[in-house]
């Protein structure tokens, strides 16, 4: 079992590693992002175990989740919306689904469609994407010669992950 435990995680940093514009380019998930982060894992880097980076990474998630919903929240009951929207209402902007036979289904004239959940998501799976690959990048960085001369116990950074921490906070100044 533990063999092709270890194997299928080979195969899945190996199939990340084939397409980093596509690692990069949309949120992965916890687990899938420290998989294929693995450089940032360890004593003196980003997050000093998988469980940590797991866990830092679920946590950005789920706040995002919530500050996404306070946004949505927020346009949903904005009087002007439709004035600010090109004259489309909440429900039209962000789409509702079709009726559907589970009864639970987006029937715009009952309120019931799923655009609150559209904007949600859609908001935080953005945000989520954007940290990901700010702190993908900063690694990145802090792994030049240039940053390289500057990580060390005497020196600007005291190791690697302050080095990421620092250029990850510089861009989202």
């Amino acid at each position: 079992m533990k063999k092709i435990l270890i194997t299928a995680i080979v195969v899945l940093v190996a199939a990340v590693a084939a397409v980093p514009a596509l690692a990069d380019a949309n949120p992965q998930a916890p687990g899938a992002y420290c998989v294929a982060h693995a450089n940032q894992i360890g004593t003196g880097s980003v997050y000093a175990t998988m469980k940590a980076c797991v866990a830092a990474q679920r946590a950005l998630n789920d706040q995002n989740v919530v500050n996404a919903a306070k946004t949505c929240i927020a346009e949903r009951d904005n009087t002007n919306f439709a004035a600010e929207h090109g004259g489309t209402t909440f429900d039209q902007f962000y789409g509702s689904n079709s009726s559907s036979s589970n009864g639970k289904g987006g029937d715009k004239s009952n309120g019931n469609g799923n655009a609150f959940g559209k904007c949600v998501s859609g908001k935080a799976i953005s945000k989520t994407a954007e940290q990901q690959t700010a702190q993908t990048n900063a690694a990145k960085k802090c792994r030049t010669p240039e940053m390289k001369a500057l990580t060390g116990k005497t020196k600007q950074y005291k190791n690697f992950g302050a080095c990421v921490a620092a250029q990850n906070k510089s861009t989202h100044s």
